[in-house]
């Protein structure tokens, strides 16, 4: 199904004109009724070899190990320097400012806070130039505390790191080493407090999965998952393969989620099926037509009249 070079350079060229096209069809969804969509300045080659050596010295004080991204993750941020794409659909009220951004400046990144936890969409990929000081860009977890980042430095002189503060409750990190240019990420819930990486994936493995779902949170929660749990084995199984970037590995996979396209209202319905309806607005389903209204309750899988 793919129809392009999965070599890194080309793979983040298309990867954000994927992403241009999932970003207009979310805003022109009648279900969707505010998103937030911000591109930041891309970083130079330079600007990335500096981050690299800061990691470096925080994975070795003495200064004796070096650190590569792998090209992939490089290619990525040279494009842009992290990611805001929230929204949420027209059945929840807030108070964000719709808007689109492109070469925007990382001190208007926005982090998750507790406003944004009812969304069903949220990407907050943070500048690669701030993983290591994530409160500059106003993140509230504190990884300093967590039981598996000091098991990572003790046992495998490991850091994590966040990656996607997408929610103050659940988040997902990457784990650096030394050994390993290309970083798996770990799962983190509890308000950062504990972290599982039992679905082993990594960047490129992960943003592609947040473009099919179209970042949905419900689908990254402690682990990468589908609205099926046939899909979300067959994907854990393909990610459990990929050890290393592989161009041809990478392919296999987007042509597995793209096999069966994912509707916005499977994607609804999945947040939904918890019963996760805290957040709704029921005044504001009221004031729909009835054929709007029949919508939201087949996703949200209960009568608008039995929320009261």
């Amino acid at each position: 199904m793919s129809e392009f070079d999965f070599s890194a350079k080309e793979w983040a060229k298309n990867y954000f004109l994927r992403l241009e096209k999932v970003i207009k069809n979310l805003e022109s969804s009648p279900l969707v009724d505010k998103i937030i969509f911000t591109q930041y300045k891309g970083l130079s080659d330079s600007e990335i070899d500096a981050v690299e050596a800061d990691i470096a010295l925080e994975l070795s004080e003495e200064g004796d190990v070096s650190f590569k991204f792998t090209e992939y993750i490089r290619e990525f941020y040279k494009i842009s320097n992290g990611l805001n794409i929230i929204w949420h659909s027209n059945i929840i009220s807030s108070e964000i400012e719709v808007k689109t951004i492109t070469n925007a400046s990382v001190d208007q990144f926005i982090a998750a806070d507790y406003d944004f936890d009812g969304f069903e969409g949220n990407l907050c990929l943070l500048p690669l130039s701030h993983i290591l000081s994530p409160y500059k860009v106003n993140v509230m977890g504190d990884l300093d505390y967590t039981g598996y980042a000091e098991d990572l430095k003790e046992n495998n002189g490991g850091m994590l790191v966040f990656l996607d503060y997408y929610n103050t409750y659940y988040d997902t990190c990457m784990v650096l080493s030394e050994e390993n240019s290309n970083p798996y990420l770990a799962f983190g819930e509890d308000h950062s407090a504990a972290y599982t990486d039992k679905v082993h994936c990594d960047f490129v493995t992960y943003l592609e999965h947040q473009l099919y779902t179209l970042f949905a949170v419900e689908a990254k929660s402690c682990g990468l998952t589908l609205p099926t749990s046939d899909r979300t084995y067959a994907m854990r199984d393909m990610l459990a393969e990929i050890k290393e970037p592989s161009a041809t590995q990478y392919e296999a996979y987007v042509n597995f989620l793209n096999a069966d396209p994912l509707a916005l209202e499977t994607v609804l319905k999945y947040h939904y099926e918890d019963d996760e309806l805290g957040y709704i607005d029921i005044e504001k389903i009221k004031s729909k037509s009835a054929e709007e209204q029949k919508i939201i309750e087949g996703f949200i899988g209960i009568e608008i009249d039995e929320l009261e």
